[in-house]
């Protein structure tokens, strides 16, 4: 059997997924394409596997116009075994799913879109006639790993209908999944404040401790490296909360009464670090790509001096992140959003000791 005798029975219309349809509006010609398909298949020591249900495509179209919100489709095809355990990594679950993707063949899966960049996949359930596998897929901007995460939104099994899976996801993957992420934000910036925290405490021994100049200047030189590598590293940490904070700051105003005396100090001088961090790191996304095209012997040079002077203009935003950043871990894990349970407060590092005579808690010069 030839591949033109395929061609010759019915064209196939080609999808932007990578998968191509067959017309069956004429039985006559569906047939003839049928069966020069299953010839061609055993030419090639193929399988071809018959259902009557849906094709997942059409599934999941129907599922995304049924969810809250705007929600689009697309197929993944995974035609190699090795596309699917790629996707292991991107699976954010600890249940069904990604024991599936782990052990199980899916050759193709669905994946569905919201305007805000959720990715739910649905994906036929190996073994089951007539039932889906549904999870969530690592969020952008969130640190792994996902695979395996107790926490992780738990995957769902549900009837192949697009009622019914609508319904599953918005009651309860949905809802899983934002309190998740939610989590996840708060563990991040908090975890990076304790590390900021950690290492002002670690700056400023270092430097009580650090020995009289002899005279040759080296000492100065190796205090003025541990300068930039601390700068590097607390502008590093300081980004989660550039990243995270507006989604908690967000979540904390509309709280609002039960914290109100935070809502009166702590969160309107984050707020502001906020915006003044922003301001500082859109400059310093500029700095950079003006330093790309400079020349290259002067680059690891102009780049510490450039580091310095971003974390001098960013002084009274990091001062108010580390005073006030404790306070507001504690606030987003004592009122999370509804639905989800408190998490017990962290302790974060004590507070640094006292700064030599001229300094102030939390400034970085």
């Amino acid at each position: 059997m030839a591949r033109r005798d395929l061609h010759d029975c019915a064209q196939p219309l080609p999808g932007e997924d990578g998968t191509s349809t067959l017309a069956n509006a004429d039985a006559a010609a569906a047939r003839r394409a049928l069966t020069a398909l299953t010839r061609l298949a055993a030419d090639q020591d193929m399988t071809l596997t018959a259902r009557s249900r849906g094709w997942l495509g059409d599934t999941a179209d129907r599922t995304a116009g049924l969810l809250p919100g705007s929600w689009r489709s697309r197929i993944e095809v995974y035609a190699m075994p090795v596309w699917q355990q790629d996707l292991a990594e991107c699976v954010w679950d600890a249940g069904d799913l990604i024991d599936a993707v782990r052990s199980k063949r899916v050759p193709f899966g669905s994946v569905l879109t919201d305007e805000r960049g959720t990715e739910l996949l649905v994906a036929d359930k190996p073994g089951a006639a007539d039932e889906l596998l549904i999870g969530v897929l690592a969020p952008k901007g969130l640190n792994g790993p996902f695979a395996d995460d107790p926490t992780a939104p738990p995957s769902l099994t549900v009837p192949a209908d697009p009622v019914l899976a609508a319904q599953a996801i918005t009651a309860s993957l949905l809802p899983a999944y934002q309190h998740a992420v939610y989590d996840r934000q708060v563990q991040e910036v908090g975890n990076r404040l304790a590390h900021a925290l950690s290492a002002q405490i670690a700056r400023v021994l270092v430097r009580r401790s650090w020995p009289a100049d002899d005279g040759t200047g080296i000492g100065a030189v190796i205090l003025g490296q541990l300068d930039h590598a601390h700068h590097e590293a607390l502008w590093d940490d300081f980004r989660s909360f550039l990243q995270h904070g507006p989604a908690l700051l967000d979540h904390l105003e509309m709280v609002a009464e039960p914290i109100r005396p935070a809502v009166q100090t702590v969160l309107p001088a984050l707020r502001e670090a906020l915006r003044h961090g922003r301001r500082v790191n859109s400059q310093w996304l500029d700095t950079v790509r003006r330093m790309r095209d400079a020349d290259s012997t002067l680059a690891g040079t102009a780049y510490a001096q450039a580091a310095a002077q971003r974390t001098a203009d960013a002084r009274p935003a990091l001062a108010a992140w580390l005073e006030h950043g404790p306070a507001l871990v504690d606030l987003a894990r004592l009122h999370p959003p509804a639905g989800a349970r408190p998490a017990a407060p962290r302790a974060l590092p004590p507070a640094a000791p006292a700064d030599p005579p001229g300094k102030r808690r939390g400034t970085t010069s």
